[in-house]
């Protein structure tokens, strides 16, 4: 099978790329500008890891206090490594995982949330609760 000719304005790419490379040839290329001062991250300690690549560390430790209404949940197969998933079924919103991650002290999602795992799922009004995240 012949590989299908590409064209730009009737001209095709090989020759008009052969037109147009000359005219840039000469331009001088700049490397990036870093913009980690502007960074909402500039502010966290990298941790460089064993394998020489620049991780932030977190700069807050959160905690979610433990009350009677928080709610038990056995990971099943099906919701392996899926957070969202999990989160959709107890809150009706899968964009409240991260509340889930918090109480569990869970790193990784996708790799710490096997089947068996029992989960700790708290009520979101817990999170305004003294000592919790957003509670004074």
């Amino acid at each position: 099978m012949k590989n299908p000719e590409f064209t730009i304005h009737g001209t095709s790419v090989h020759y008009y790329m052969a037109e147009i490379r000359p005219r840039y040839y000469f331009v001088e290329y700049y490397s990036p500008y870093n913009y980690y001062e502007l960074s909402r991250y500039k502010d966290l300690r990298r941790i460089k890891t064993s394998d020489n690549v620049l991780i932030h560390e977190t700069m807050y430790d959160f905690d979610v206090v433990e009350t009677d209404d928080d709610i038990y949940h056995t990971v099943t197969k099906t919701e392996e490594g899926r957070i969202d998933v999990i989160s959709l079924i107890a809150y009706g919103n899968s964009r409240y995982w991260w509340i889930i991650a918090i109480a569990n002290n869970i790193i990784d999602p996708l790799n710490d949330i096997v089947e068996g795992t029992v989960l700790r799922i708290p009520p979101i009004v817990s999170l305004y609760q003294q000592g919790s995240i957003f509670g004074k």
